[in-house]
């Protein structure tokens, strides 16, 4: 029994490969050494602007292009940035070593557009808030105290 059970998943994967236009003949014989591995393409962002509120940066590819506008307080440490993505023209908050369970957001003043998360690990980022022709910033508590980077 399990000689054709082998044998089935055998055929299977093979016919899976073939439909992929793959097949143990064409596959790659070994991993590629990390000086030779191709990058795979970015993903196309799947949002714009109003469309990405409430979207995460990374599921929406968003997060591929992004930069960090502002880091608060502008040291290491526990810090929140204002991450910022030019093709999607969204912005999230991102939380780096903050106390775990502090609460960060993201706030837009224009359209008073929000998403807030809490810390519960080394990084963490919200959800995304629309920022094309507005402007937003990103907060937090460092110690009890509110911490925000400037508008961008």
């Amino acid at each position: 029994m399990k000689t054709i059970r082998t044998v089935t998943m055998v055929i299977a994967f093979t016919a899976a490969g073939l439909a992929w236009g793959t097949s143990p003949a064409t596959a790659d014989p070994a991993p590629r050494s990390p000086a030779t591995q191709t990058t795979a393409a970015a993903v196309p962002a799947l949002c714009y602007a109003n469309s990405c509120y409430g979207e995460d940066p990374d599921a929406t590819g968003c997060s591929s292009d992004a930069r960090t506008i502002y880091n608060a307080p502008d040291a290491s440490g526990p810090r929140v940035q204002l991450r910022y993505s030019p093709t999607c023209r969204a912005a999230w908050a991102r939380a780096i070593d903050a106390e775990t369970g502090v609460q960060f957001w993201v706030y837009n003043r224009d359209n008073g557009q929000t998403q807030s998360n809490r810390f519960y690990s080394q990084s963490a980022h919200t959800r995304m808030v629309n920022d094309a022709g507005t402007e937003s910033h990103a907060c937090f508590y460092l110690y009890g105290i509110k911490q925000c980077t400037p508008y961008y």
